[in-house]
């Protein structure tokens, strides 16, 4: 795959928003993932702000209905309440991404179509066999980016000053290459890809990658417009690989003739 540029790759989520809204079949194609991500995003608020009140009303039952016990337990569910949020804010993504791949697959399928005229459908066949790979295709990316992140926390908890620098400086680029291979994933695995060979076309281009992703953070870490963007991002991932895929072939071609 060709290379392009950073800053061309970052603005690519960004002019999606224009190229789904203002053509009927991609937004009606981003209703489904907006309203499956709503009910999402509304079952994982729902458990934190359940999580908090048994807290605070275990809090409560231990030490008694003392003024300073009742403030404590509200201050403790308060606490934990801000924490899930927060937490979910870093996890709705990828939880999203792998309860509705078989709905980006099918953004992807219907942005390549109305920007080639023609698309290349899943390899599977079938809407169950598309959901099964891609759900297993995004656990392997969870557990790779996860493992990045351990590592990444790891560094900030035990090594003093220059693991917290590092992390600083590193958590948000890993996060960019992740969200870069969780938002070309659709298109990708239109292709056939499996989890190495995606792995190979993210860092064969790092700083396009890098570009992209750092596009897509700041959206995907504001709760409720996180999960509006999602198909803004999706639609941004299958341009930026149809473009890389262009320079390939456009390359090829000029090599091959006489």
């Amino acid at each position: 795959m060709n290379k392009i540029g950073f800053v061309r790759s970052a603005i690519l989520p960004w002019q999606s928003i224009i190229m789904v809204l203002t053509h009927g079949r991609l937004f009606l194609y981003s209703l489904i993932p907006w309203l499956f991500n709503c009910i999402i995003f509304a079952g994982l608020l729902f458990m934190s702000y359940s999580w908090s009140l048994k807290l605070a009303r275990h809090v409560i039952d231990t030490f008694g209905d003392a003024w300073w016990s009742i403030a404590l337990g509200y201050l403790a569910g308060v606490l934990v309440l801000l924490g899930a949020v927060g937490l979910q804010m870093i996890l709705f993504t990828y939880v999203a991404m792998l309860l509705s791949g078989v709905f980006g697959e099918q953004l992807s399928y219907h942005t390549e179509h109305f920007l080639r005229g023609v698309s290349r459908p899943s390899p599977e066949g079938n809407i169950a066999a598309v959901f099964l790979r891609s759900v297993i295709e995004e656990l392997k990316g969870i557990l790779f980016f996860g493992a990045g992140f351990l590592m990444l926390f790891l560094l900030n908890l035990f090594i003093p000053v220059i693991g917290s620098i590092i992390f600083a400086v590193a958590a948000p680029i890993w996060t960019a290459f992740s969200l870069a291979f969780e938002f070309t994933a659709p298109t990708t695995e239109r292709r056939g890809m499996h989890f190495r060979e995606k792995q190979r076309f993210i860092f064969s281009d790092p700083l396009a990658a890098l570009g992209f992703g750092l596009g897509i953070l700041p959206m995907s870490l504001i709760p409720v417009l996180n999960f509006l963007f999602i198909p803004f991002a999706v639609v941004g991932g299958t341009q930026w690989f149809l473009m890389r895929e262009t320079k390939e072939e456009t390359n090829e071609n000029r090599v091959g003739a006489p």
